[in-house]
């Protein structure tokens, strides 16, 4: 026996508190003591929107800004036209006109991009210390003389790992860089590293995930705010009649008697299929698994067990919320906290409060 919910009203929900993310700025601010806090905000802020959390950002003290690409950039600098704003990949050819005129600084990654800059304006270094990604190696940091650096970076590959002696040997390696110019602002920590201790604060930190609510310090308690809630309605209930199967596949096998919920929220709305039978989802207190697999558009709850004045078609259903974090979804996964939040789709209703 079943019944169904109206189309009109099968909209899944994501909340964003711009308030529980200046909240994290500011506690990060306050553990990196007399250095800066910066933020980083690439991949339109993390998936949760450039302008609204810039603007939050913005309103909290933030003045400087990291994004990954020359576009993500140029659209910042519409938002806040008077931050300062750095690209992490650097400037290619033929773009310099474009970082000048929105007043961009790139961040020079290796000999190529230093050509295809002016010496004229004032530009960031990445060094690689340990990560071999993007930077300058020991050997052409010499490349950097004379040139007009307002930033010099370098970023830790176990930052996550406090014990790993990588951290210590990176933070050594680029102090001995930094040496030779003793005049430029140095950056180091990413969210894990302004918890690392003061020595990784540097003059400037760039966090990103810490702001969003993902935890800087996986071996303790998260020292930061719940930043989103994802809900989606329940589609139709299902009381079993007899054992049955659920999904694709047939992963799972209900029983007789069990009561199961179809919900509007998938692997197109960022909802990633590795927390088939595994992820978990709640009715105000009252938790309901994910059983069966996660489809495009579609998961399946095991509501059985929730009081029955709630296993009703609209009855909304948290995803994502105080009860089963962002760093919950991501340790049932498999995966980390930047993959749940940047695979957030555009399907959403997004509300901001």
């Amino acid at each position: 026996m079943s019944n169904s919910l109206n189309a009109s009203k099968n909209k899944s929900k994501l909340f964003i508190s711009l308030n529980a993310i200046k909240h994290n700025y500011q506690r990060l601010q306050k553990q990196l003591g007399g250095a800066q806090c910066g933020v980083t905000i690439k991949a339109n802020a993390y998936g949760l929107g450039l302008e609204p959390v810039a603007l939050a950002l913005q309103s909290a003290g933030c003045q400087t800004f990291f994004v990954a690409h020359l576009e993500e950039g140029i659209e910042l600098r519409h938002v806040l036209p008077e931050a300062e704003i750095f690209v992490f990949h650097g400037v290619q050819k033929g773009e310099i006109n474009d970082f000048v005129e929105h007043n961009l600084y790139p961040v020079l990654n290796n000999p190529t991009q230093l050509e295809n800059w002016d010496v004229e304006y004032p530009a960031a270094a990445h060094i690689d210390t340990g990560m071999t990604r993007l930077g300058f190696d020991i050997e052409q940091t010499e490349l950097l003389r004379g040139q007009n650096l307002n930033l010099l970076m370098t970023h830790l590959a176990c930052a996550e790992l406090p014990q790993s002696p990588s951290n210590y040997a990176q933070l050594q390696y680029f102090d001995n860089v930094a040496k030779q110019f003793p005049h430029v602002r140095r950056s180091v920590a990413n969210s894990y590293g302004v918890y690392l201790g003061t020595e990784f604060h540097a003059n400037l930190a760039r966090p990103g995930i810490a702001l969003f609510g993902g935890n800087p310090t996986p071996l303790k308690k998260n020292p930061m705010e719940n930043v989103i809630r994802i809900t989606a309605p329940i589609l139709q209930v299902n009381r079993l009649n007899d054992d049955s199967s659920i999904g694709y596949g047939a992963t799972y096998m209900a029983k007789k008697g069990d009561v199961v919920a179809t919900l509007a929220i998938g692997y197109a709305d960022g909802l990633i299929r590795s927390l088939s039978n595994k992820g978990k989802c709640y009715i105000q207190n009252y938790e309901t698994p994910i059983i069966g697999r996660v489809s495009m558009d579609l998961i399946t709850v095991d509501i059985t067990n929730v009081p029955e004045i709630f296993q009703k078609v609209g009855q909304d259903v948290e995803i994502i919320g105080n009860h089963y974090t962002i760093s919950d979804a991501a340790k049932a996964a498999g995966t980390i906290e930047y993959e749940i939040l940047t695979n957030l789709g555009n399907r959403f209703e997004r509300i901001y409060k």
